[in-house]
């Protein structure tokens, strides 16, 4: 199965860059980072156990490359490392892993006729209520592939179809899975700062493992948006059906309200409520701070969702506060919960012109209604980075995490140290480590 998506994946690679050479519109503008880095961490309790406590050093050691370009007919963005871990004490046995982003647009007829191309590999936990240990986790991929085609048919009015294929992959779970879609898009231009639409769409979803019922979500939406000086409203009210080739059928209300502020110069408040009835996959693939809770599953789930972004910029340092709440209702599965979220960071605070900080702490609530069982994540840590040149730079990362749960033999807490330096490209990628929870 892993072979296969890797093979289709650089099938559908190849057409875009097939698609880039045809229009010959490639900039030369293409920013290309390369990069390798070597680590050491310390931890006090590598296991993340409540007794019998080990402390281990772990030995990292990546190559990373990142290429990009922002401006022209084809705007791609695409990183990629590969990371080797070695525990010093035989904790876990030594892994590598891999991880990829990759984000492609290419216009290939102005405004009518757009390619879009994502791939996201990475690892995540199979079992969301145990720690993020390698003995937990699983190689996942979230491929999308497809179009955006638009039709004006007024000076006031659009029509768009955007057809799309999904496949996403894990190597541990039994839900691997394909999706096509089609989403039809009429939107009017009322007033100079208003405008309404109608969206409508179909998704397939066809799991791979034939035990499991494929699933077809049917949507329709009445879209308002409506722009202000500083501020844009978007308003989605609409209904989804549900049926599974089991016969079973359901519906339901589906909705969001979304609010984009800039609030100053140099800082942006982004605002979202929504409900929707959808599936596990897409949660996750979205990247909200409560989708590393989210138990991957073939269910039908009703997700109710509340978040916030706020993002300010100094001219010396960028500060970002995330905030989420949201409930998740499962279909067959016993895994209905409830996450709370407050994730706060500040980072490249210059104490001199080389050396910068960084620190952040985070706040994760969940509740599993099934057994009652709480957990309260904590988080706290500080780091140090210092520039020796442009290219080469060493940095130190200090964290405190600690679990408090209801299900007390499940309680821990961790103090680690990592430092590290790079050459290049800076990005170190380590999923184990990381400091989720």
């Amino acid at each position: 199965m892993r072979s296969m998506v890797l093979s289709q994946r650089s099938y559908f690679l190849c057409l875009i860059f097939t698609a880039l050479s045809v229009t010959g519109r490639v900039s030369v503008a293409a920013e290309f980072e390369p990069g390798i880095g070597v680590g050491t961490e310390y931890t006090d309790n590598v296991k993340l156990t409540t007794n019998d406590e080990i402390s281990d050093l772990i030995s990292v050691g990546y190559v990373g490359a990142r290429v990009f370009e922002n401006e022209g007919y084809a705007k791609y963005d695409v990183a990629t490392s590969l990371n080797k871990q070695t525990y010093a004490k035989g904790s876990f046995e030594d892994g590598r892993y891999f991880s990829l982003a990759a984000d492609v647009d290419v216009e290939m007829i102005e405004g009518r006729f757009n390619w879009i191309l994502k791939d996201f590999f990475t690892q995540r936990t199979v079992n969301t209520l145990d720690p993020n240990t390698p003995d937990n986790l699983q190689d996942t991929n979230a491929f999308t592939f497809g179009a955006l085609m638009r039709v004006p048919l007024t000076s006031r009015q659009m029509f768009s179809l955007t057809p799309m294929y999904n496949q996403y992959y894990y190597s541990r779970s039994l839900t691997n899975n394909k999706q096509t879609s089609l989403l039809a898009n009429w939107n009017y231009q009322a007033f100079r700062l208003t405008a309404v639409g109608l969206n409508l769409s179909t998704r397939t979803i066809d799991y791979v493992e034939r035990t499991v019922a494929d699933t077809t979500f049917n949507n329709i939406g009445l879209v308002l948006n409506t722009r202000r000086a500083r501020v844009n409203f978007t308003t989605i009210l609409g209904s989804t059906s549900v049926s599974r080739d089991t016969g079973q059928e359901t519906s339901g209300f589906s909705g969001s309200l979304n609010i984009l502020a800039n609030v100053s110069a140099s800082s942006t408040l982004n605002m979202n409520v929504s409900t929707a009835l959808t599936d596990t996959s897409t949660i996750v693939a979205g990247g909200s701070l409560g989708a590393r809770d989210i138990q991957i599953t073939a269910d039908v789930v009703r997700r109710r969702n509340v978040n916030m972004n706020y993002f300010r910029k100094n001219a010396s340092f960028q500060t970002l506060i995330s905030a989420e709440y949201s409930t998740v209702e499962y279909s067959d599965s016993p895994f209905d919960l409830v996450v709370r979220n407050l994730d706060i960071e500040m980072f490249d605070y210059p104490f001199t012109r080389r050396l910068l900080a960084g620190s952040y702490a985070r706040y994760y609530y969940t509740r599993r209604l099934e057994t009652d069982r709480t957990d309260d994540n904590y988080l706290i840590g500080a780091s140090l980075k210092y520039r020796f040149s442009r290219k080469l730079n060493a940095s130190i990362d200090l964290k405190y995490r600690r679990l408090i749960s209801t299900s007390v033999i499940e309680n821990y807490d961790e103090y680690s140290l990592y430092a590290s330096i790079a050459y290049g490209y800076g990005a170190v990628y380590r999923p184990t480590r990381g400091g989720g929870f």
